[in-house]
């Protein structure tokens, strides 16, 4: 875990500054249906970090998401028969802007239930 102190130094972002950092957490009901939004919301107000839920994109196609928007990173997953056989909601796309990259982080967190 990081302390403050490490996190203000990996950031450049120190406690005297006054960052924010805006998120937006949508549920796209398809990708087709709902990346028209994801790209307006983008061009309006170019948000930090999207929670994009219900994508319905196979793990070959998550790509698709780095070809529509191109100034952010996409962490995602696309567990399609999981969620078919389990019931479990497992098709989560978190877009980061790119300006944030380098002090951005990948965690994974698996929950078996």
């Amino acid at each position: 875990m990081l302390e403050n102190s490490d996190w203000g130094h990996r950031s450049g972002v120190t406690s005297s500054d006054n960052a924010s950092l805006s998120v937006v957490s949508y549920n796209m009901h398809d990708f087709n249906q709902g990346s028209h939004i994801v790209r307006d919301l983008i061009n309006e107000f170019g948000p930090d970090i999207f929670l994009l839920r219900e994508h319905w994109l196979t793990p070959a196609n998550l790509r698709r998401f780095d070809v529509e928007f191109p100034r952010y990173i996409c962490f995602g997953s696309s567990a399609m028969r999981s969620c078919f056989e389990l019931g479990v909601d497992a098709l989560l796309v978190v877009l980061v802007n790119k300006r944030l990259q380098r002090c951005t982080e990948i965690l994974v967190v698996l929950i078996v239930m």
